[in-house]
Order: C-alpha cells, then structure tokens, then sequence
C-alpha cells in the first residue's frame, strides 16, 4: 500500500477543475463538488436531499476526498455518484450496492454481515463509488413515470443492474484520474436486494470486476416479496388474523410432531405435511386453537397459490419464515391484530405488478395477487437476475463467492442453491472445475444476514478476505468461519464453526424443504 507521500499528486489531481478535464469524454456526466475531510469525523447534512439524516457520527476516518457527480441516465434521470477516495489508498476499488428498492444503503447501518458500507470501505483504504439511481431515500414512488400509472423501465432496469455497471465504468475512471493509475484489483458485493444487483452484474458485465461476493440474493424478486406477504394477505382476505401467540403454537407444533428441536429460535426445517388441525382446542395466551384457526395456517403453509389449487412455481416454502411472522409482518402492540407488513420494498413491487401507485396492503385480493404472480413470470422477469449463463464470467477468470444462512427467513436458501445448481448445469463443468470461479458456502441456522439473530451466520471480514486472497494470489477458499451473537456480551463472536464450501455432490447436512 502506498503513503501520502508516494501519492504527492492526488491533491492536485483531485479538483474540480482537473476532474472534469481528465473525464469530459463521459456522456452526460458532470463534477458537482470535491471535498476533503481531514478531520477524521463524518455526518450526515440533515438538510441533504439525498440524507438518510440518522444523524450518527463516524469517526477515526481516514482523511479522504468525497466527489459528488451527476449522471444523466436514459428516461431523464439524473443519479447522483459519490466516490471516496483515501489518501493513503490500498490501490483496490469497490463497488457499493443498495437494499430494499433502494440502490445505496445508509452509512450508519449497523447489524449487519456480509455489507460494506462506504466508511468500512474507507478505513480499509479502499476507493468506492456508490450511486443513487436517481432515488431519493424516503422516495417509495419512483418506477412509474411521472404523474402517470405506467412503468418507467429505464429507472427499473437501472436499480436492476445497469448502475452497478456505471459505478464500476465511471468509478475506475475517477480512480485514475486521481491517483495516475487503474485499480489493480476491484471488487463488487451485496447483500439482499443488493445481492441480487451483484448477480445481474456479474452476468451481463463480467469484466467490470475481479471478485464479487453475493450473500442471500433477494430473488427471484417479486415472486420472493410475494412469498413473504402470503400469510398477511391470507390473514387479510380471509379477515382472520392468527395471533402472534397461535403462530408460535402451530410452529412449534410442526417441529415437535417431526421430533425437531428449535436452533435457537428456529429451525432450518420445514415439513409442509404438517396437519395443523391436530393443534385444535390447545390453549395459547391467545385463546384456543379453534378450527377456523387450523384452516388460516394451512393455508398459509401451502404457500402461494391460485384460486383455483395450483401451485405458484418459484414462490418457494420457508420454513424459517414461520417463526418469525412478527419479523415480516407488522401486529399490534398486544400481537392479536396484523396492521402491516414491514417489507416496504414488497408493497411498492405490487404496485409496479398492478399499476397501482397508490395500492395498499389491505387492499390486495387473491385476485391481485395472481396478477402479481403473473407479472413476476414475465415482464417482471428482467429484475430477477438469475441467468445461469456464467461461462463468460468464467472464461475471463472471475471469482463468485455466494453465501446464504440456511435459517433465512426473508429470502430462500432454496432458490440460492437451484441458481448454484443451474449454474453448475448450464456451463456443463465438472463441479470441481466450477468451483475455480464459483464457491458457496451456506451457514446453518442465522437469519437474513441480521447478526443479531440466532444462530450462525459466514463471518463477513473472513468471506471478503478470502474472496481477496483467491482474487490476487490463486489461493482456493476452502473452509471458512461462522459467527454468532453472543447476548450476554452484546457482540459478534467466532462460533467455532467452520464452514465447507456446499457441494451438490456432498449436501446431506442441507436440509432445504418445500
């Protein structure tokens, strides 16, 4: 890594002046600001626009330089860029991606494994660039045109994946621009919704970055939001709302007719053979179990279906999920009532799927919903990222490490390793061969990459590091550690689990149901 003093001319470089010179041959781009902070500290302006206004500060920062750009996108966007630069740079860059229908995350996010953020970046002497795609963080509405009830898909496709193409095109050329020379080495991840960006990078622009970690892809993503919001739109139209305290009753049921015992708060199994009528008359603080109790939760263990009994294909049964229906599902404050879901990002995507900007949650009929299916297995399609197609990304050398918590209550295990699965298909190698550019990893138990859940997640500074060392020095990742929360001390520990890279040959410990 190189000092300041090596690096004499990034002060000189890093103007508005010579920035905008040294990238004028970039259509549509503009150098709004340049800024250098040397005192260590950053805060959110809470009068910026573009805040998530936490007002969190971070300190210990490296001195560093923040360039805000402007990038006139097709349809008449205009996203925001930022690109921060270390003094003392590690002559690496990284790609940032977002969460949620929302393409950057905030700074202050904490909780989280298997995300980096702009300053985690920094203090690693990385250069980043992230975007905004031209969405505002408070703004739920964007996707359809302005004042009308069409979908605006250049805004979409480039939340989708074309703007983790422009970070890596515009954000290497700020690089050089500024230190005199390319990155050696660049580097893309995500988690979730950012996750599946990473994917859709991954597949139609390989040369963009060497290495690219994807934990938990949020896809195939409307039929995954649907999947989520089943039971409260069951719940919903059936206008039977179960407690939080009969929802617990029937989960724990299914476990212990199947001679399971509960990981912490949850188990990575689920038996859709349950028969929850067999609960009927047990008592809860809720109340008894009646029948028409038995009928909501069977239903809603069937999973996503069309009136008429068919199964919605892709809308995958997790069975972790039933656990933690009060993660994803929103109940008053004695947990009799639902009154929402939490997943924002979901409500907006059924408003895409049905035209309707102004749809809410308990609104949604079955009628809506098979709509919504429809919509995600076709035209809806593009935002999936799930094209198994990667012999290009192989032939150029790139790397993929892709991980996902078997206890995943938000997005499915399942359909992470069909696309490992599909992969592995599709470029019609040997696994051991594939695993030259693809490895993945699933640890057992851990919920959608919240720390702070039981059970074990893929310690994220070990993945990353990893992912560094089979980029730059060809060494295989082989086993890796997991981490836990430790609630007496209030932080992450090693687990002491190692985890070994998923094999299809070798996955009797997975246990994916559904």
């Amino acid at each position: 890594m190189k000092t300041k003093e090596e690096y004499k001319g990034i002060r000189e470089n890093c103007t508005h002046k010579n920035l905008t010179t040294a990238l004028a041959d970039i259509e549509g781009l503009t150098i709004e600001s340049v800024e250098l902070n040397e005192t260590g500290i950053y805060e959110e302006d809470p009068n910026d626009v573009n805040s998530y206004k936490f007002g969190i500060k971070e300190e210990n920062l490296p001195s560093y330089f923040r360039v805000t750009m402007k990038k006139q996108m097709p349809g008449g966007h205009s996203a925001t860029m930022w690109a921060y630069l270390p003094l003392v740079w590690n002559e690496r860059f990284l790609g940032l991606t977002g969460g949620g229908t929302q393409p950057r995350m905030p700074y202050t996010i904490i909780g989280l494994s298997g995300l980096s953020n702009w300053t985690i970046a920094l203090r690693n002497h990385f250069a980043c660039v992230e975007t905004n795609c031209d969405i505002g963080p408070t703004d739920s509405k964007w996707g359809f045109k302005k004042g009308t009830k069409e979908l605006d898909w250049d805004h979409l496709l480039q939340w989708g994946y074309q703007a983790a193409h422009d970070v890596a095109v515009i954000g290497k050329r700020v690089v050089e621009a500024v230190y005199g020379c390319k990155p050696k080495f660049s580097y893309l991840n995500g988690t979730s919704a950012g996750g599946r960006t990473t994917l859709g990078e991954l597949q139609r622009y390989p040369q963009d970055y060497d290495g690219y970690y994807c934990n938990c892809p949020a896809t195939p993503w409307t039929r995954h939001l649907l999947n989520q919001s089943w039971p409260l739109f069951v719940m919903n139209n059936e206008k039977h709302p179960l407690p939080i305290a009969k929802l617990e009753a029937f989960y724990k049921g299914m476990i212990s007719e199947h001679g399971m015992k509960e990981q912490g708060y949850l188990t990575d199994c689920y038996f859709p053979d349950f028969d929850p009528y067999k609960l009927v008359g047990t008592d809860t603080s809720a109340g008894k179990i009646e029948k028409e109790d038995a009928d909501i939760a069977k239903k809603i263990y069937e999973g996503p279906k069309y009136r008429d009994g068919r199964r919605m294909y892709g809308c995958d049964l997790m069975g972790p999920a039933i656990r933690y229906w009060n993660t994803l599902i929103m109940f008053d404050e004695k947990g009799m009532k639902t009154v929402g879901s939490l997943a924002d990002c979901g409500l907006q995507t059924f408003q895409w799927a049905l035209r309707r900007p102004d749809l809410k949650w308990e609104n949604i009929t079955y009628e809506d919903i098979e709509k919504i299916y429809e919509f995600g297995v076709s035209e809806g399609k593009d935002l999936d990222n799930l094209d198994p197609d990667l012999r290009r990304f192989c032939d150029l050398g790139r790397k993929l490490i892709l991980t996902h918590a078997s206890g995943d209550f938000c997005c499915s295990l399942a359909t992470t390793l069909k696309y490992y699965n599909d992969v592995l298909h599709y470029t019609g190698v040997s696994e051991d061969k594939l695993k030259e550019f693809v490895r993945c990893y699933v640890s057992m138990s851990g919920g959608h990459n919240n720390t702070t859940h039981e059970g074990e997640l893929m310690a994220y500074p070990n993945v990353f590091a990893a992912l560094i060392s089979w980029v730059e020095d060809g060494i295989l990742p082989s086993e890796l550690p997991a981490m836990k929360w430790d609630k007496e001390q209030k932080k992450l520990i090693y687990s002491g689990r190692m985890e070994k890279p998923y094999s299809v040959k070798n996955s009797e410990n997975i246990k994916v149901m559904g």
